[in-house]
């Protein structure tokens, strides 16, 4: 399938170079998926997400390393990580905290007792707590898959919109790379692309 590298940014001076990327991904799918969806990357190759064909995406840095990768219509508004904040936007999104430990236990104080300890301590407050609607599955010791319903903002984002939000989070304390999360917020129809993306991203990421 095609390899589409997304116009990046990145939150320090001068940027790391872009990095030499094929122009196609072998990656094994349903049959029916075939010729609909493309793998998106950054120019850096740090995430990749697979998405609708056609669609546009954006990169984004910060100085710390964290950020991640925003799949969306071409005609629409690029979707961001922003939990419990009420979202229409349709998309797929993928981003991690990478060093940034607040942000770490902030992400993923919601869905991991531990996480939510170790946010209480070293921020003196207690974590915010998943809405009501929200349904979630542990995966793995330091991976949950989680959903919130249409109407309903949560952990997910985006999420809040007219669309199932689906999404996997990972956290395993003291790990350097943070806690890595996917969002996909898709029509009904387009679960089987949701399902598939988010199946490859615990594949590359839910390690970590």
């Amino acid at each position: 399938m095609p390899l589409v590298v997304c116009p990046t940014t990145y939150g320090i001076t001068p940027p790391p170079p872009n990095v030499l990327l094929p122009s196609t991904e072998t990656v094994s799918l349903a049959r029916s998926l075939v010729g609909k969806v493309s793998m998106f990357t950054d120019t850096r190759n740090r995430m990749a997400l697979l998405g609708p064909t056609g669609w546009s995406c954006r990169g984004l840095y910060g100085a710390d390393g964290s950020g991640g990768l925003s799949i969306h219509p071409p005609d629409g508004p690029v979707p961001q990580y922003r939990p419990f904040t009420p979202s229409p936007d349709e998309g797929i999104v993928g981003s991690q905290t990478s060093a940034c430990v607040g942000c770490t236990l902030f992400q993923a104080c919601p869905l991991f007792p531990a996480a939510a300890t170790a946010y209480s301590q070293e921020f003196g407050r207690n974590c915010p707590a998943p809405p009501s609607g929200e349904t979630d599955e542990r995966l793995s010791s330091g991976m949950v898959a989680f959903a919130e319903p249409p109407g309903v903002a949560g952990t997910a984002s985006p999420s809040g919109g007219s669309y199932v939000a689906n999404a996997v989070m990972t956290y395993y304390p003291n790990d350097q790379e943070g806690s890595w999360v996917a969002t996909c917020t898709l029509p009904t129809i387009e679960k089987p692309l949701c399902t598939a993306s988010l199946n490859l991203f615990i594949a590359d990421y839910g390690t970590r």
